[in-house]
């Protein structure tokens, strides 16, 4: 299928019609900024390509929930700034965003709660820099370093120091 071809069959999928797919059509393919390349196979798009698409597609089909797995890695900052706003929209809008990422950052900045799981299991679920903060602790613990430190003013120098050659050892 084209990349169009695969808007209209991605929008029959999710219950609509053809003609309701049509008059997002122009909104889909701009928001992805993929043009030049709408009338191509998506089998020869890059796997960046594909994911602007689906991404466009999905948050322009106003949905109730929206899974995101990892797609705001793809593309320029321009792009992902472009999609995090979107999605701020959506969220405004009452639609419930999952975010599967390994990005704290993110995490932190667009979400109100946030789930921890190690190989399938539920670990931490709560305030989203609580869960962050013990994710990065498990992380830190398992490489044998230091643990975050809450409140650097008041903390240890020799924690301080440790946070500064750990940083200084893995760049």
């Amino acid at each position: 299928y084209t990349g169009r071809e695969n808007i209209l069959l991605s929008g029959q999928i999710l219950g609509f019609s053809e003609a309701e797919m049509k008059s997002r059509l122009d909104v889909i393919v701009r928001f992805a900024e993929l043009e030049g390349f709408i009338d191509q196979p998506v089998k020869t798009y890059s796997s960046g390509m594909f994911v602007r698409l689906a991404f466009s597609t999905a948050i322009h089909t106003s949905p109730d929930i929206l899974v995101v797995d990892e797609a705001l890695a793809v593309g320029d900052t321009a792009f992902q700034t472009k999609c995090l706003t979107r999605i701020r929209e959506l969220q405004r809008n009452g639609t419930t965003i999952l975010l599967v990422t390994h990005s704290t950052n993110t995490l932190i900045e667009y979400c109100d709660r946030a789930i921890y799981l190690k190989r399938g299991a539920l670990v931490d679920d709560g305030h989203c820099r609580d869960v962050v903060k013990h994710y990065a602790n498990d992380l830190v613990e398992e490489e044998g370093g230091i643990a975050i430190v809450d409140d650097v003013k008041n903390a240890e120098p020799s924690v301080i120091e440790g946070a500064v050659e750990l940083a200084s050892a893995e760049t």
